[in-house]
């Protein structure tokens, strides 16, 4: 059963929008959350997602017509089920569990220790600054 895809439902305000971009053409094979095309008001531009696996069988408006709130724009004809697995399966493939990621964490004795020079520009500027009140404090004092 073919699926109508259509503008959704606008405020009262915008009843009207225009098509801006066609992502996909008759046709074209689409997965699921596709984008197919871009439907834009003076205030925001709409994503319209392709809802299902199927074929782009029609798209009624042209780029740059005017379309209105829940008018239909595009219609998919679902696909095979072997063919939508196999999208399925290519639009998301599971992880391999036995082979390495590159972002392993190094080994603990490769792992260099901080050298304690790399804190001692921090410890110098903190040191100076309570020196520096205590003499200041010291010279108020006396």
């Amino acid at each position: 059963m073919n699926k109508e895809i259509q503008v959704p439902a606008l405020p009262e305000a915008n009843q009207k929008a225009t098509l801006a971009a066609l992502h996909v053409s008759v046709g074209d094979r689409v997965a699921p959350e596709q984008m197919l095309m871009d439907i834009e008001t003076d205030k925001v531009v709409l994503e319209i997602v392709a809802p299902d696996c199927g074929y782009v069988t029609a798209i009624h408006p042209a780029v740059g017509d005017k379309v209105r709130s829940e008018q239909i724009i595009a219609v998919l004809t679902p696909l095979p089920e072997a063919e939508k697995k196999q999208l399925l399966q290519a639009a998301d493939p599971k992880p391999s569990y036995g082979q390495l990621s590159p972002f392993q964490p190094e080994n603990a004795a490769t792992k260099s220790q901080p050298k304690a020079d790399s804190y001692f520009p921090i410890q110098l500027m903190l040191g100076l600054a309570a020196g520096v009140m205590m003499m200041v404090l010291f010279v108020w004092l006396v």
